[in-house]
């Protein structure tokens, strides 16, 4: 097994390439043989709260362990008392045909929305982005994003671009006063 670490871009992002399987279905829980990537990534995660924003690209194929790995990250964050916000995304494979399927299941995830709530309730949770500092335009592009009706807007306006502005100012307002993560599980399935 090895892990490769390899720039990706001029801002220091990172890939980590998970491979050779290495937890035993035995170890009850425990991960086994990942000390390399579980310290590559702190190494990463340090910088980070440093206020060293960085995107870490962990991939191999598949059932070759990157959640577990991750999970473990996770794990060991919260064992360490550490203040994180750690968002697990993946789209449903109901959803994996609808455009924006990443974006939609991103943001139900930071606003705790699952399939089954009423819209009432959905709606109480989409509240958070004014928490967020979320404009009233912003709101309205991801309600209407995770398919809720919204009243008609004179003049029209560029969804889009709004739900690219929504994007940035929900992660950078997460961000401000502790560790973000968003990791998005099957990323080859976000969008169809």
């Amino acid at each position: 097994a090895h892990l490769e670490h390899r720039s990706v871009s001029a801002r220091d992002d990172t890939a980590l390439e998970i491979t050779g399987r290495r937890t035993s279905p035995d170890s009850a829980g425990k991960l086994i043989g990942r000390r390399e990537e579980l310290r590559a990534i702190g190494e990463l995660l340090a910088l980070v709260s440093q206020g060293k924003g960085r995107v870490l690209s962990v991939c191999g194929r598949t059932g070759i362990g990157k959640t577990r790995v991750l999970q473990e990250v996770h794990r060991r964050l919260e064992a360490g008392g550490h203040q994180v916000n750690w968002y697990g995304i993946s789209v449903v494979p109901w959803r994996r045909a609808h455009p924006y399927a990443g974006l939609t299941s991103l943001f139900r995830t930071i606003l705790g929305i699952h399939e089954l709530m009423s819209e009432t309730l959905i709606l109480e949770h989409i509240g958070r982005l004014r928490e967020l500092a979320l404009s009233a335009d912003e709101i309205a592009a991801v309600t209407a994003l995770l398919g809720l009706p919204v009243p008609p807007r004179n003049p029209p306006v560029d969804n889009n671009r709004l739900i690219q502005s929504a994007l940035v100012r929900t992660v950078r307002q997460l961000s401000r006063d502790r560790l973000t993560i968003l990791f998005f599980d099957d990323l080859n399935d976000i969008d169809g």
